[in-house]
C-alpha cells in the first residue's frame, strides 16, 4: 500500500483482451465508485462498490470492448485517481 492518504490503482493483465483486474489500495473505507472512459471520453461503465478494507479487488469483463485506449476513474471520497488500460482484439 502505498503512503497514507494515497491511492494505488493496478490494472492487469494490461493490455487486456478478456478480463482485467482493478486492485485498489488505500486507507480509504466506505462506498466508493468506478467509471470507464472511452478515448473520446465517453462513458462506458459506472459501478460503485462499498470498500471494506485497505484493499479491493474488481474483476471486469472486457471482451466485449473495442480495441482501443480506456482510462479507469476510481473515486474514494474526495480523492480521484485515473489510470489507463489497453484493450486488444
Amino acid at each position: 500500500m502505498g503512503e497514507e492518504g494515497t491511492t494505488t490503482v493496478t490494472l492487469f493483465p494490461n493490455p487486456v483482451e478478456k478480463d482485467l483486474t482493478v486492485q485498489i489500495e488505500s486507507a480509504y473505507e466506505g462506498s466508493m465508485e468506478m467509471r470507464i472512459y472511452d478515448a473520446t471520453g465517453r462513458a462506458i461503465s459506472h459501478q460503485e462498490y462499498d470498500k471494506t478494507s485497505s484493499r479491493l479487488r474488481i474483476s471486469l469483463d472486457a471482451s466485449d470492448l473495442p480495441p482501443g485506449t480506456y482510462r479507469s476513474v476510481v473515486i474514494e471520497g474526495d480523492r480521484t485517481t485515473v489510470s489507463s488500460f489497453v484493450k486488444l482484439r
